[in-house]
């Protein structure tokens, strides 16, 4: 190649690279505060992203030499496991600086805004004993959420996470009541991001509002990821009824304010996210697009598919029974015989009740709970351990018995699944113009049904009817007195005013019965949030009246609640307890007392436990439980005197005998006619202290009647002050010259205290 043409090559690429520079600048030019910029610079300002900013790195640092040579993903990595690395050291300083240089190299990564935001609030502050420091790197970690969302303007997800962590993180921490207050308190965060008023500055309010901006960008057609939009969705709404429910329990409003908020609660879940379309992950039968559903329309969806049933079932009236009573008498003996078997048990087990409703009228007497129906289905030693009581039953028992229960239910769900008979069924039995109408209706409803399995699916993720019903009866009268006054209780019982702690959790549980007693708020009983704040209330009832040394009263309005909420615990030792006793009762009428004593524990080992779950049974909150566990000591003991052996001292619910026996209305008279024997005994007035002492004496005998066990050892201290008053009355009548009476009431117990000693 010539020289002249060698040059004239170099000129001609210094003539294209001058050209291309051109494009470039228009592309890439900055903007100022009176230029738009190049197109990318438009690019950036329109979708809401900030450069990085390689400059503010650390020019040393192995992240500016890879970021230089354009290899900018590796140098996150690099510095990525630093932080890691740092935070395992706590060394917070440097841990700080390297997120600080991952967010210039990345900025618009959004993850690494997620995962170090999500690591400072929630697992660097975990590692600080005081709350107040705790709380600091909490909100440090919500700042540098914050700042990703001003480099990644338009990515909903982002705002929707701090949403999440100002609401979530602040509100339900262990330190939730120190980090609320510290966050309204924190002038700083608010003046910064602009809180509208000292009222708005609640964690969930301030939460909420994050919300209300990722729900506008999503709206205008951001992407929200892989994040199910009723889950999204729902996140606004729940932070209202949680404000709602902290006011209450913070004790900050109550009443009209509480009402007020519970209302707005209910109106953005029901008539806003109730109400809007939401897109789902089910395609449409076409392939056309994914199907939008309305949580709201479950209940006409319900409606229309009941009413074709309905008319299916009115076009040949008496088809489902006939078809139903069919499917009875052809199903295999085993499996039949193993559902009534089940279901007798326990009638909601199998979720049979329609098709039980159905036998009682058609095949009356078809309950039985009798072994020998399923027999058949397991081994004898299965069938043994079957029959033997719960509390009763070794580990190898208690093995054999699930095992036996595990076979009886396969063949109890094979029956079960059988004799269910769906729309279709009934239609394939019609003919002619009958059929052909019948299966129309089964189309239609077959394509609501899809419809409302899909809704359902959703609204059960959210929990969106229980929710809906808890907005709801919030705003009732009896709700809010409820968790006014128990709030006051509380609050009383904490500054140890206890008269004025037993007025208010009195006129509050009282609310909290009322509530119980409305027809429409029946289904409270069996909701778990209920349950667990109502055990939580009676729990601190329970603290005052051990303090007042006081049992409950025998009108207390949630008896019958506490009450079956223990007897239907499926862990809890009541049901076991009474199967036991039942047994004990039985194996003692026939003659064996040894055997029937060992049942007896058993059963008073079940009681214990069931004491021990729902401590309120200890103070007689539902009296018909109480009185079962006594009867139980009862029988323990006179097992054990029929064996010739009395009560050992360390027996099960030996406090509980004695905490009933202090607050029997015999041994209260009793103590009060012996004190008032004492002071005239010490006048001297001796017939009068004589009469105080059989008064004394006919009140000890009754309280013998009632509990035999004193007699036998139930209660050492009780019989001490039995055998006290009769002391006294022995010496009463020495002094007056009589003699002891042959035929005195208490007789059988002095012998009886003797025979012990």
């Amino acid at each position: 190649m010539s020289s002249q043409r060698a040059f004239a090559l170099k000129i001609a690429y210094i003539v294209a690279i001058g050209l291309l520079l051109i494009p470039l600048f228009l592309l890439a030019r900055p903007s100022s505060a009176d230029r738009a910029g190049g197109k990318l610079s438009q690019l950036r300002a329109a979708e809401g992203l900030s450069e990085a900013e390689l400059g503010e790195i650390d020019p040393a640092s192995e992240a500016m030499k890879l970021s230089t040579f354009g290899m900018r993903g590796v140098a996150t990595a690099v510095l990525w496991l630093k932080s890691n690395d740092y935070k395992k050291k706590k060394d917070w300083t440097n841990f700080a600086a390297a997120l600080n240089q991952i967010i210039r190299l990345e900025p618009h990564f959004a993850s690494v805004w997620q995962h170090q935001a999500w690591n400072i609030a929630y697992n660097v502050s975990v590692e600080f004993d005081d709350y107040r420091e705790r709380y600091r790197w909490v909100i440090k970690g919500i700042e540098f959420l914050i700042r990703g969302v001003d480099y990644n303007k338009k990515n909903p997800r982002l705002y929707a996470d701090v949403g999440w962590d100002i609401a979530q993180k602040i509100g339900t921490a262990d330190e939730k009541v120190q980090f609320r207050k510290l966050f309204v308190a924190d002038d700083e965060f608010h003046n910064k991001y602009r809180t509208p008023t000292y009222e708005d500055r609640d964690n969930w309010l301030v939460g909420k509002s994050w919300y209300v901006k990722a729900e506008q960008l999503h709206r205008q057609g951001e992407s929200i990821g892989n994040m199910g939009e009723n889950i999204f969705y729902a996140r606004r709404p729940m932070c209202q009824m949680n404000y709602a429910r902290n006011i209450e329990s913070d004790g900050t409003h109550f009443g009209e304010r509480a009402k007020q908020n519970w209302e707005k609660a209910h109106r953005e879940w029901t008539t806003e996210f109730g109400a809007m379309p939401i897109r789902t992950t089910y395609r449409k039968d076409d392939g056309s697009g994914v199907i939008e559903i309305v949580l709201n329309d479950y209940e006409g969806l319900s409606t229309e598919i009941a009413r074709y049933a309905e008319e299916l079932n009115a076009i040949q009236p008496g088809l489902v029974d006939e078809l139903f009573l069919k499917r009875w008498n052809k199903l295999d003996p085993q499996d039949k015989n193993a559902w009534r078997y089940m279901t007798s048990k326990n009638p909601v087990a199998l979720g049979a009740e329609t098709v039980a409703r159905l036998l009682d009228q058609h095949e009356p007497g078809w309950r039985s709970t009798d072994i020998g129906l399923v027999r058949p289905l397991i081994t004898s030693q299965q069938a043994a351990a079957l029959e033997k009581p719960q509390a009763l039953r070794s580990v190898r028992e208690s093995e054999l018995a699930d095992q036996a229960w595990t076979t009886i239910g396969e063949a109890a769900y094979r029956a079960n699944d059988a004799l269910q008979v769906k729309m279709e069924d009934i239609a394939r039995q019609m003919e002619g113009e009958n059929r052909r109408k019948a299966f129309q209706l089964v189309q239609k409803a077959e394509t609501l049904e899809r419809q409302r399995g899909i809704i359902g699916n959703y609204r059960q993720t959210v929990n969106y009817e229980e929710w809906k019903f808890r907005a709801w009866y919030e705003q009732l009268p009896e709700a809010l007195g409820a968790r006014e006054y128990v709030f006051k209780g509380r609050q009383a019982l904490q500054d140890a005013l206890l008269p004025e702690a037993a007025d208010h959790f009195r006129r509050g549980l009282e609310d909290w019965g009322k509530l119980l007693a409305r027809e429409d708020c029946r289904r409270l009983a069996d909701d778990r949030d209920t349950i667990d704040d109502l055990k939580e209330v009676i729990g601190s009832y329970v603290s005052l009246l051990n303090q007042r040394d006081e049992l409950f009263p025998e009108d207390f309005p949630l008896a019958d609640f506490y009450g079956r909420l223990a007897a239907s615990d499926p862990g809890g030792g009541v049901a076991t307890a009474r199967e036991a006793a039942d047994f004990a009762a039985r194996t003692l009428a026939e003659g064996d007392p040894e055997k029937a004593a060992d049942a007896f524990q058993s059963a008073l080992n079940s009681w214990n436990r069931a004491v021990e779950d729902f401590p309120a049974l200890a103070l007689m909150i539902d009296r018909d439980i109480g009185n079962e566990v006594l009867a139980t000591l009862e029988g323990y003991s006179a097992a054990l005197a029929r064996a010739g052996k009395q009560l050992p001292p360390d027996f099960q619910l030996a406090e509980f005998l004695g905490l009933q026996l202090t607050h029997a209305p015999e041994t209260i008279e009793a103590r009060r006619q012996q004190r008032s024997a004492a002071e005239q005994l010490r006048d001297s007035e001796y017939p009068a202290a004589e009469e105080h002492l059989e008064k004394a004496i006919a009140a000890w005998r009754g309280l013998i009647d009632r509990f035999p066990s004193v007699a036998n050892g139930g209660d050492p201290a009780i019989a001490a002050e039995i055998s006290e008053t009769i002391n006294l009355y022995r010496k009463v009548l020495e002094l007056r010259g009589k003699e002891f009476p042959k035929d005195f009431k208490l007789q059988r117990f002095v012998d009886r205290q003797q025979s012990q000693a």
